[in-house]
């Protein structure tokens, strides 16, 4: 490339083939890892990819490879010779690297990079994970006081809907609601990973150091009970990372919220046992 060559996608330029151009300059991306003297000058040329003219490809040409000479080859027409050899480097590469190097040259969110990638090039799109409610369950709901000696057990199941995808759990806290009272939270599970297409039970046991119910929600409490149907929330927070082979997405913080309704006996209602959680991302 000209040094003081000034470079712009109007004028009266002949227009070349996209897809030659496109090629070449990520022969180029490529070769950045390497070559970081020629980064600017790549990063700059990327803008026109899809808008590209002769001037913009005489000054891809013009770029010094480090491989016997400059870039060279081929006219945008299909191309010959070296031209080949650049279509065997990307064959060989493949687009994930291209794009990875792209969004390290052009400050693009990297994340949003592989994940474009991902589900382009080999039909990988991460899901949300799928919580499931199997049983839930206040033994002392009976009671005509506060939850003096009470516990609440929570069983639930986690779902990895993935082929391909792992899911990395860096945490889980659980927390109940009764109307807009928080009654407890706690920790349900220790940092684990969750291999493709697996289940995983969560089970836990809230006591009375964790539930509190305030005065103020105690009759209309008791009178829900009374009348055979009290409705619970349950709101599982966790921090979690997808992984594909070696790589691993940031941190996402995702939610399961999902209401349960309990009998007169404190047990779980069979119209909601197995109850599909709603999950959402924040």
């Amino acid at each position: 490339m000209t040094v003081g060559m000034k470079l712009s996608s109007q004028g009266d330029h002949e227009q070349v083939d996209d897809s030659f151009y496109r090629s070449l300059i990520g022969y180029l991306l490529y070769l950045t890892a390497t070559r970081p003297d020629i980064m600017f000058t790549v990063s700059l040329l990327s803008r026109f990819m899809h808008c590209c003219n002769k001037q913009h490809l005489q000054a891809a040409k013009g770029v010094p490879s480090g491989v016997n000479g400059d870039v060279s080859g081929g006219d945008g027409g299909g191309g010959s010779g070296r031209g080949l050899v650049v279509e065997k480097v990307l064959r060989m590469w493949g687009l994930v690297l291209i794009v990875l190097v792209l969004g390290i040259v052009v400050s693009i969110d990297f994340e949003a990079i592989v994940t474009w990638a991902l589900e382009n090039k080999f039909g990988l799109r991460p899901h949300r994970p799928r919580f499931y409610i199997i049983d839930f369950s206040i033994p002392g709901l009976n009671q005509h006081s506060e939850f003096e000696n009470a516990q609440i057990t929570l069983n639930v199941t986690a779902r990895n809907p993935h082929q391909h995808i792992g899911i990395y759990y860096m945490s889980m806290v659980g927390s109940i609601f009764y109307e807009d009272q928080n009654m407890g939270s706690s920790p349900l599970m220790d940092p684990f990973y969750q291999e493709p297409k697996t289940t995983t039970i969560v089970y836990h046991t809230f006591n009375v150091a964790t539930l509190t119910v305030n005065s103020r929600r105690w009759k209309e409490f008791m009178d829900n009970r009374q009348q055979g149907t009290v409705v619970f929330r349950i709101d599982i927070m966790a921090v979690i990372r997808f992984k594909v082979s070696t790589w691993g997405s940031k941190h996402h913080k995702m939610h399961a919220n999902c209401d349960v309704a309990v009998g007169q006996d404190g047990s779980i209602l069979p119209a909601w046992k197995n109850k599909k959680c709603p999950v959402y991302f924040t």
